[in-house]
């Protein structure tokens, strides 16, 4: 999974002497600059996981993203961390599509995320799924409704649906009494842990998390 915080790359491991993040994550992982040997423009069979390549994206003069490359491996987390502004978010919204890269690709599975169409860019985002900065809730709909909707396309019954936003919510550490609540009714850190427990209940293979602790209470 690929998560992102306000400072450079840093890959996590369970390893006991590792430092940083409450002890558990280990070494820095510094972007990959140089070129990635092959014919320019060929599409790969296959991605390990999620491959970034040559990957530039620029607003006006601003230049957020130059010549980055790197790959997440399965089994991999990796966290970006860097200031404000220095792209972050851009390069998870490129990932799953949400934004388009001037220059350079992105590979997920066997997704060339750059070539999809909209029914393509469907299936990468039901496995590729992501958490915003901001919880993103639909506020005409309550809790139970905003989780489940992203479960309509796998045509579940009502029963094994509601199972599905039972667990996801108990994951994110919170009552099944905010099921019939309202997102304006409830704090901001209730809201992105329903955001996060959205993106549970799909069961997705991969996750990004674009900064998931923000405006959570704290434990």
């Amino acid at each position: 999974g690929l998560c992102s915080c306000d400072t450079s790359w840093v890959s996590l491991s369970r390893r006991r002497d590792a430092v940083g993040f409450g002890g558990r994550y280990s070494k820095l992982v510094q972007p990959i600059r140089a070129p990635i040997r092959g014919r320019p423009g060929r599409r790969p069979a296959k991605c390990s996981v999620i491959a970034i390549r040559n990957a530039v994206k620029q607003f006006g003069v601003q230049k957020v993203l130059d010549g980055l490359s790197f790959e997440v491996k399965s089994g991999e987390i990796v966290c970006l961390l860097g200031r404000s502004g220095a792209g972050k978010s851009v390069l998870l919204k490129c990932i799953v599509g949400l934004g388009q890269l001037d220059a350079g690709e992105i590979c997920v599975d066997e997704f060339h995320v750059g070539s999809l169409n909209e029914r393509d860019l469907f299936s990468l985002r039901r496995q590729c799924a992501m958490v915003f900065q901001q919880p993103a809730l639909l506020d005409s709909l309550t809790v139970l409704e905003n989780i489940g909707f992203g479960l309509e396309a796998e045509r579940l019954d009502e029963e094994t649906e509601k199972i599905r936003v039972e667990s996801a919510v108990r994951r994110v550490g919170l009552e099944l009494a905010v099921l019939p609540e309202y997102p304006l009714n409830l704090s901001f850190g209730a809201q992105k842990r329903i955001s996060i427990a959205r993106v549970l209940a799909l069961n997705p293979k991969y996750f990004l998390f674009d900064e998931p602790t923000t405006g959570l209470d704290p434990v």
